[in-house]
């Protein structure tokens, strides 16, 4: 929540979407969480079985795109944070 406040408070746009939203793309396997902040930031959320946040993993590939964001991008993670 903190980035998001951040995002705003800088101008940028925030956008939410609802599980529904996306219940069509998530047939086999929940969409990965991420957040960005600008064009150089960009990380994954990971949560425990409680649905509290356990940890974030930091991309720093700059020609990673979101929709790439599966097994064949999981190269471009450097940092996961606990």
């Amino acid at each position: 929540m903190q980035l998001l406040r951040m995002r705003d408070e800088c101008g940028g746009t925030v956008r939410i979407i609802t599980g529904d939203q996306v219940a069509d793309y998530e047939r086999e396997a929940p969409l990965p969480e991420i957040f960005t902040l600008g064009t150089s930031v960009m990380y994954q959320a990971f949560y425990d079985d409680d649905r509290v946040l356990a940890a974030v993993r930091r991309f720093v590939d700059r020609d990673l795109e979101v929709p790439r964001l599966d097994g064949r991008a999981r190269h471009a993670a450097t940092t996961v944070v606990p």
